[in-house]
């Protein structure tokens, strides 16, 4: 097509960079849309990551462009009430979009299905693997808030390029939305700050606990030095230690040594050491 070899090819060509940003450009009649869609990753469980995708508009011709297989555009058209391609192009690309957002939403009401499950595992048992799990759900939350701020930084941009009117059927999902956008990116932002507070909480937890074990080690110590430093001078054999010649001596020393233990105990339960 005439229009299509009008546009850059560099420009179709940064869709193949997973970073790329959400814009819209316009150039001889032909429109590039790049947007971020939300995809489970695969390398981590329960985590989710974006990619981009494209729509380039011609005169009378659409594509969809992305390096990723997506099997989701099959349920676009469905999902959106769609039996066909609408003849208003404003129409197609903002069905899409809404779909797309509508993924975000589904998503992160999953993850935050999974965030209240590892907390309640958490609390019976303090893993690092569900530790982990939580980090990777911070992090696909964070990835959800940035791509959506983006997606919705072109939202002006297409209601300019596309000529919508605020009255007409393409103004009124235009509308819907930016409401969801901006609900999905409260979530998101909700959701990472609950996932930190959390993540917070429990690394107190693991702190507090680990603190009382050393305390705990520490007062046994303290307990056990004088009856160690005793039972150690009488087992050098050194002469005129009081009690050496008796016959009892043994008896004799060991409880000296359980007094002495028993008086630091009392001592540690007295400053609330225990």
């Amino acid at each position: 097509h005439r229009d299509l070899h009008s546009f850059p090819t560099r420009r179709s060509s940064d869709l193949l960079d997973q970073d790329e940003a959400p814009r819209v450009e316009t150039k001889d009649g032909v429109i590039l849309i790049i947007f971020r869609l939300p995809i489970p990753n695969d390398e981590k469980g329960g985590a989710y990551k974006t990619v981009p995708i494209g729509i380039i508009i011609a005169k009378g011709i659409n594509f969809i462009i992305s390096e990723n297989p997506i099997h989701l555009f099959k349920d676009f058209f469905r999902s959106a009430g769609l039996s066909e391609f609408p003849v208003k192009k404003s129409t197609l690309i903002l069905s899409i979009i809404e779909t797309v957002t509508q993924k975000y939403l589904n998503y992160l009401r999953h993850m935050s299905h999974i965030q209240d499950k590892i907390e309640n595992e958490l609390i019976v048992d303090t893993q690092n693997e569900k530790l982990i799990n939580l980090l990777h759900l911070k992090k696909s939350l964070v990835i959800f808030t940035t791509s959506l701020k983006g997606n919705s930084s072109i939202l002006y941009r297409l209601k300019k390029y596309l000529k919508i009117d605020e009255t007409d059927e393409a103004g009124e999902i235009l509308e819907d939305i930016n409401i969801d956008i901006k609900q999905a990116i409260e979530m998101s932002e909700i959701y990472t700050n609950i996932i930190i507070g959390t993540m917070n909480t429990f690394s107190s937890i693991i702190s507090n606990q680990i603190s009382f074990i050393m305390k705990v080690l520490t007062g046994f110590t303290i307990i056990l030095m004088v009856p160690t430093l005793i039972t150690s001078a009488y087992g050098m054999n050194i002469e005129g230690l009081p009690f050496a010649k008796e016959t009892e001596a043994f008896a004799i020393v060991m409880g000296i040594c359980l007094v002495f233990s028993l008086t630091s105990l009392l001592f540690l339960k007295h400053k609330k050491w225990f």
